[in-house]
């Protein structure tokens, strides 16, 4: 569940702050909404507790070796590469599928090409039917 969340997650980031895909206000709009995913996905993801970084993962194996170190078997530990691939896998695929995805987006530096007098034709005559 660590691969989909962190995919989810860092899709979104690189969707909302992205150079072609970035919301026109993103202080009033972006950052809440990027909080706010992640509040949904921890809570979707709250029976495997979430970790969709893997610095947390770490910190938090760390502090329960430090607090339960009598663990049945380094039970706490069993996990820790699977939450920390999964989050780098995640991450990666979020990655390639926006390079793919953020092509069909126009360049907001480009300037955009005036219609022309057949392309207008070309709408009325459809609009007309």
């Amino acid at each position: 569940m660590e691969t989909w969340g962190t995919f989810i997650f860092c899709l979104f980031i690189l969707y909302v702050t992205g150079k072609k895909t970035k919301v026109p206000d993103l202080v009033t709009w972006g950052i809440p909404a990027i909080c706010l995913l992640l509040w949904a996905l921890i809570q979707v993801d709250a029976y495997s507790t979430a970790s969709f970084n893997p610095a947390l993962a770490i910190g938090q194996t760390i502090c329960q070796m430090w607090w339960w170190p009598t663990s049945a078997g380094g039970a706490l530990i069993n996990y820790l590469p699977w939450y920390i691939l999964s989050a780098y896998v995640g991450g990666a695929l979020a990655g390639a599928f926006y390079l793919g995805f953020e092509k069909h987006f126009p360049d907001p530096e480009q300037p955009v090409e005036q219609a022309t007098t057949s392309q207008i034709e070309v709408v009325t005559r459809y609009m007309d039917k």
